[in-house]
């Protein structure tokens, strides 16, 4: 069907190459069609009120991000501030023309499974993106019974037009959902079998290493050990002997860094809870923060609530890693902030770390968590990889982005005490 009317949307989306395999994408299109009972003449009508339905996207455009925001289980898959949602809100604004443009082929499928497979790719849940949906529909169909010239009949035929395709892009949506979501599984299922293997590989070269040169270092430790009795009135051979003392230490920790990194990780699960243990972790780090005059400031909504079920071991690695982080990056009269709370469903509790260093450079907030990628001069580049694998290992997350106080902000969720046992 072909349109040349002034009043028809103009729009433009990037082509974004498809597989192969999704090309079936076209007949099932054209299966949906068919079962709604879409015709030429529904395209009419739905293109025939564009005019009505234009002035409204500003406003439903705003509404759909302000209860994205809204609602915590949906604004953390937009973590790029203002500047995302307003680069999203002209893209939403596409798609609503695109709805109304008339041309409904395989190249407009295509759009909508590509939002499909986008929603699957920033972890939007699929029953949200079905409200969401549903949102616009109410905006669009109550912008149409409050505006429209048409007479009665000719609006239900109008409004049934319109849900007929908004029907139809949701089937497609959820189409591109299955398979999108039946690929991740695939690669993640594939990612974790090659990651295992690697770590497994990695694991017992280091522990072979280890092995034999705890001789070496055992012998060097003692050979310095002698050495340093028979310089002691030789204060400049002395310092150069405990620099090759420390440059063994630091040997010897990377070695355990890695073998702890490459090792299976088993939980010794007990109530935990993370107040407490933030607390307790920030205390032991006294002699670090307490010299830079750095300060701590923790906040809980119901400290009752912040309770779970894990390792109180691996959890304070946790929290003893980012808190050392956190110092060194705040550095002299720094300021952090930790944050512990039930997230809006209740079923995860948050605990968000903060401070006002200068954060890390958004080309590599990606890579934070990488093994052996570090921002530092010093250290090997995997507290924070083990960090996430300890999260991981406790069903939890953890997110990094940029803080309100200028540097870094971790969030990390962990289900709740009354919580895990539903999602094994």
């Amino acid at each position: 069907m072909s349109h040349a009317n002034s009043s028809e949307p103009a729009f433009s989306l990037d082509s974004t190459p498809v597989d192969p395999a999704d090309s079936d994408i076209s007949v099932f299109f054209q299966q949906i069609k068919s079962y709604v009972g879409w015709t030429s003449e529904d395209a009419d009508r739905v293109r025939s009120v564009w005019p009505h339905v234009e002035p409204l996207v500003p406003a439903l455009t705003e509404d759909f991000y302000r209860t994205i925001l809204k609602h915590e289980f949906t604004a953390r898959v937009v973590s790029g501030g203002e500047p995302q949602i307003e680069r999203l809100k002209v893209t939403l604004a596409k798609w609503v023309a695109s709805l109304f443009a008339g041309k409904y082929d395989d190249e407009y499928a295509l759009m909508r499974w590509r939002v499909g497979r986008r929603h699957v790719e920033i972890g939007l849940n699929q029953a949200y993106a079905m409200a969401a949906l549903t949102r616009l529909r109410i905006g669009i169909t109550k912008g149409l019974c409050e505006i429209s010239v048409q007479a009665r009949h000719e609006l239900c035929d109008t409004l049934i037009a319109v849900n007929k395709l908004l029907d139809m892009d949701a089937a497609i949506i959820d189409f591109a959902y299955q398979q999108a979501f039946a690929k991740l599984l695939q690669e993640s299922a594939a990612a974790k079998v090659q990651q295992s293997e690697r770590l497994a590989a990695i694991g017992q070269m280091v522990t072979g290493l280890a092995h034999e040169s705890r001789n070496v270092l055992q012998r060097s430790h003692a050979c310095l050990e002698a050495l340093l009795q028979d310089i002691e009135d030789r204060p400049e051979a002395l310092k150069q002997a405990h620099r090759i003392q420390n440059a063994l230490d630091k040997l010897h920790i990377l070695y355990e860094e890695v073998r702890n990194y490459a090792a299976p990780i088993n939980l010794d699960r007990e109530p935990v809870d993370l107040v407490r243990l933030a607390s307790t972790a920030w205390y032991n780090l006294e002699t670090r923060w307490r010299d830079q005059a750095t300060t701590l400031a923790v906040n809980c909504e119901h400290p009752a609530d912040a309770l779970i079920i894990g390792d109180r071991h691996r959890l304070d690695q946790v929290l003893t890693n980012l808190l050392q982080n956190a110092i060194d990056a705040a550095g002299q009269n720094g300021a952090i902030c930790c944050t512990i709370s039930r997230s809006e469903d209740n079923t995860a509790c948050l605990l968000v770390l903060e401070d006002n260093g200068p954060g890390i450079a958004a080309e590599r907030i990606a890579r934070v968590f990488d093994p052996f990628f570090t921002t530092k001069t010093k250290g090997t580049g995997l507290g924070l990889a083990i960090t996430k694998r300890i999260i991981e290992a406790h069903q939890g997350t953890i997110q990094i982005e940029r803080s309100a106080l200028g540097g870094a902000k971790m969030t990390i969720y962990l289900p709740a005490h009354d919580q895990l046992d539903r999602r094994r």
